[in-house]
């Protein structure tokens, strides 16, 4: 009962923000079109496009999480992004492209490269939208509110699998990814074009730049 209390109140919170309502929106977008995508589509599709076996997929899945490892060291490297809406929309937006060309990937090889880069954009993507969460939530709310980005990623998850389930069934598994990540890329122009979040910025930037302004 707790535990649903602290998500209900996560929700009220969230959805009164503009931009965090919009990267919930995303959020539930990505776990519909990429992560259903991820576990139904892509699987059968390098089984009955590249006839491919076990190893094959442990490269498939080797090669997302490569891309996913490497994206967050170079942010620790890096540092902090300033312009996190922008990041996420660009990751977003580029990973959903990146996906469309794996999805006619004429080799297996090029496919598990485009995997790898498809998995470096949902590192940023992934990263970007926690950030922007934590940062936008009031401190008293921040747990409540990380619990209900969580929620909606994880509840729309089995969804979107079922989701591509039924697009496979009814076209093939490379027409299934093309329809997943044009869709998603639908999502992404308009929560570009919509909303605030293309010139949303760090608040430690913003911190920053107020301070030198007052020096």
């Amino acid at each position: 009962k707790r535990l649903l209390l602290s998500v209900v109140e996560g929700a009220g919170t969230v959805f009164p923000s503009a931009s965090m309502r919009m990267v919930m929106f995303q959020n539930v977008a990505m776990a519909l079109f990429f992560m259903g995508s991820y576990i139904v589509t892509m699987p059968l599709l390098v089984r009955e496009v590249y006839d491919g076996s076990a190893q094959d997929l442990a490269f498939m899945n080797g090669a997302n999480s490569l891309g996913l490892v490497v994206t967050i060291l170079l942010l620790l490297r890096l540092g902090d992004v300033r312009r996190q809406g922008r990041a996420l929309l660009l990751s977003q937006g580029i990973g959903a492209l990146v996906l469309c060309g794996a999805a006619v990937a004429p080799s297996f090889g090029l496919w598990v490269l485009a995997l790898f880069v498809w998995g470096t954009c949902g590192g940023m993507a992934m990263t970007m939208s926690r950030t922007i969460m934590q940062e936008q939530a009031p401190p008293s709310q921040r747990g409540r509110v990380m619990s209900f980005y969580a929620f909606s990623f994880m509840g729309a998850g089995p969804i979107g699998a079922v989701l591509n389930g039924d697009l496979v069934d009814l076209f093939d598994p490379q027409l299934a990814l093309l329809i997943a990540a044009g869709s998603m890329f639908a999502v992404i122009l308009i929560v570009g074009i919509g909303s605030g979040l293309w010139r949303l910025e760090s608040h430690a930037h913003q911190v920053l730049e107020e301070s030198g302004r007052a020096v």
